[in-house]
Order: C-alpha cells, then structure tokens, then sequence
C-alpha cells in the first residue's frame, strides 16, 4: 500500500480533489480511488501525467511503485499470533466529493475525451463560426464548446480575423471544410495557407434537418418552407409528401428568422434545432432529411500550434505546398510518402487567386511529422516544392473509425 498511501497524501497536498488529479492526468474518477485504495496501480505511460499535476518527481513515483511491487512478492512471516483486524472508524478521512465547478470540469473533459480534442481547449472563452446565429456551425461549435460564447460572423475572413487578433476574447474557429454530399467548402483552401491560425482539432457533425413553424402552427397548416437550396435539396422527398412548396434563401438559420419575423404559420424554415431554440420556433417535424448520411467536417483553428499528446497514436497532419516548376514535380513529391508507407487521405489541388500560373495542394497524411516516416517523406516534398506549410496536426476523430 506504500504507493497508494504516498499517491493519497501528495495529491491533498497539491490540492486536489480526485475529481481535478483525473481530470489532470485524463482517466476517470473512480480510477484514481482505485488507485489510492491499492487495487490498481497505474500504467507506465501515465506517470509522467501523474509527476506534472503533482508536481513531484518521476523518480519518487517509481520508488513508491516498486515499494508496492516488493509488497505484493513478499510472503507475510509465520507467526502462531492471531491476526488482529481493525474496523474503520468514523474518524478516517470520507472520500473526496467535488464542488459543482470541479464536477463540470470532470465532465467537459470526459466529453473531450470522446471527441478527441485536446484539454488545453478546456478553458475556450469564446469561438467564431460564419453564419448566423443558429446556423448549423453555431450547433457544430455547441457541441465541442457548449460552455464557450459564440461569435457568429458573415465571412470566414472575418473569422480567421477575429482570432488572429483575439478580438473580443475570441480564442478558436469553427471552420466547416467540407460535407459528405456537396465535397469541400468553398474559399476554405485559399484562405488558409495565408491564415496564421493552426488545425487543432476536427469534428464530424451529422446535418439533422428540423421542420420549424411559428409556435401556434401545426403541422397541416404549412404550405411553404423557405431554407438554403441545398437544405430544400436534401429534405425534397419529405417536403413533397406534405405537399410543402420549395422556396430558396440565402443560408437555413437566416430562412428560421425570416419565419420568426413573419408569424405566419402558413410557412416554416427548414433549419437546425438551435435555430429552433434561437428564434422561438417549434419544432413541427425532426429528421426530415431524405437521407441520414449527410456529414459536415469542421476544423478547429487556433492562434497556437497545440499538436497532440504521444499517447494519441491515431493522428491527422494537414498540410499546404506549392510545386516547384519542374517535369514531374507532383510525382516527386508525393512519392516520399509511398515510399515511407505514409497513407495520404486527402489530396485536393487549386489555383491560388493571387497565382493562377501554377496549382497549388492541400493535402491530408495519417501520422505525426515527429514519426521518422513522416519526417522523412516531409523533407522530400518539401524539396520538391517552391511553398509548404504545415496547417495543423491533431487527434484523428473517433468518426473515422466509421468511414
């Protein structure tokens, strides 16, 4: 119990409750009372996590944990006394019990887990997504941040600008790049090379389309919805069936507030369910998509390059470059990484604004530039290339493992 016992007493001398040392060291809760009762010890990889939220050393860890490990080979010597066993009193010390705040920190962590994404992203004031308020990135951004304010910007300039600056405390983007149906958004690929924010993180976010109506309407009552074109597209065979005309707006959060301003309950928004919740519409159907595969990929930006932890092993590196104007250039370039077995999963090419004389690549490889595969194959390219630049490296999403 010697590592139990010195584990228990340097974390209430840090501070912590058991709730804040899991959420610090990224397992739950009832690992870490495991741990301090003896009845796990932790693994390997996960001192080093435990020396830093202790602020203890490495080596004192390993002493402790090897006590423990002598303790458990030792045979207790013979002795013809009887054992004498204590009942706990009530004077021993009762379990830890976190205050709401650390709770709420528990459970934001957890869901980060879940997600993929980084803990240093905890602490998010506030992100800016393009669109308006109920726009399918402001429920992109409410799922990975819904404790963080939302900025809701009119052009992905003004985004990337609002972080790069800081402007109001704004700390991340939500950035959408491309979607199951439609392929990749629009600019997205001339705006970032030239953006000085990092990729730290990606989100798969599934479109589910509402049928919204001012709240005294019923569902018989509808005889217009308004939305995106796109949104009309994918919600026309259900749209039909209830005999609802089709007419076209400028983005699906815009269509909910025009109904809002309206008030007639002749016509509904084909919207999110935080439009719902934004304008004060009611949700007359749910899931009116024709088909539930329609996904939107995000990408998390910020003004810091915040590269994953080792333990993560499944990671994403995104990347930029330009060909130098030489035969064959493309081929050279990505042969590196064929040659050090380097998947490439996205390769997209286009003609900057500012050089339409040659195409330039965004480009998606599974790994971590620190893995000598990856570096090396990164080096070739960039031999290769008259402009690269690493736009971020993270966590691959548990998504993928769907794809």
């Amino acid at each position: 119990m010697q590592f139990a016992q010195y584990l228990t007493q340097q974390r209430k001398k840090a501070g912590l409750s058991q709730v804040g040392f899991a959420t610090a060291v990224k397992v739950s809760q009832p690992t870490v009372h495991h741990w301090e009762k003896g009845n796990r010890i932790p693994d390997r990889d996960k001192l080093p996590h435990i020396s830093h939220a202790l602020q203890v050393p490495l080596q004192s860890l390993e002493d402790a944990m090897r006590g423990d490990a002598r303790e458990e080979i030792v045979e207790p010597p013979h002795s013809s006394a009887p054992q004498v066993t204590t009942q706990p009193t009530s004077a021993e010390p009762k379990e830890d019990r976190p205050s709401p705040f650390e709770l709420e920190q528990y459970q934001a962590a957890q869901k980060f887990n879940e997600l993929n994404l980084s803990p240093e992203l905890l602490g998010v004031r506030q992100v800016a997504f393009q669109g308006m308020l109920g726009a399918y990135s402001h429920q992109a951004v409410m799922d990975c941040f819904p404790h963080a304010k939302v900025r809701a910007c009119e052009s992905f300039e003004r985004v990337l600008a609002a972080v790069e600056d800081h402007d109001n405390h704004t700390d991340l983007a939500m950035i959408p790049i491309e979607n199951s149906q439609f392929g990749r958004v629009s600019d997205i690929h001339q705006l970032l090379p030239d953006s000085s924010l990092y990729i730290v993180g990606e989100y798969f976010l599934p479109v589910k389309h509402m049928l919204l109506g001012t709240p005294n309407a019923e569902l018989e009552d509808l005889r217009i919805a308004i939305s995106h074109h796109q949104a009309l597209g994918q919600t026309r065979n259900t749209l039909n069936s209830l005999s609802i005309k089709r007419e076209r707006w400028p983005d699906t959060a815009g269509a909910a507030h025009e109904v809002a301003i309206r008030g007639d309950k002749s016509v509904a928004a084909v919207a999110s369910e935080v439009a719902a919740s934004v304008y004060g519409l009611k949700i007359l159907r749910r899931r009116i998509e024709d088909h539930l595969d329609n996904i939107t990929r995000f990408v998390i930006m910020s003004p810091r390059r915040i590269d994953p932890p080792r333990e993560i092993t499944r990671t994403i590196t995104s990347l930029f470059f330009s060909l130098r104007s030489i035969p064959a250039a493309l081929y050279k370039c990505l042969g590196g990484f064929a040659t050090q077995g380097v998947n490439i999963r996205k390769l997209e090419s286009y003609v900057p604004f500012v050089d339409s004389s040659r195409a330039s690549f965004y480009c998606e490889i599974e790994g971590n530039p620190r893995d000598s595969n990856v570096y090396q194959a990164m080096g070739e390219l960039e031999y290769y290339t008259s402009r690269s630049r690493i736009l971020g490296v993270y966590a691959a999403s548990s998504f993928r493992a769907h794809q």
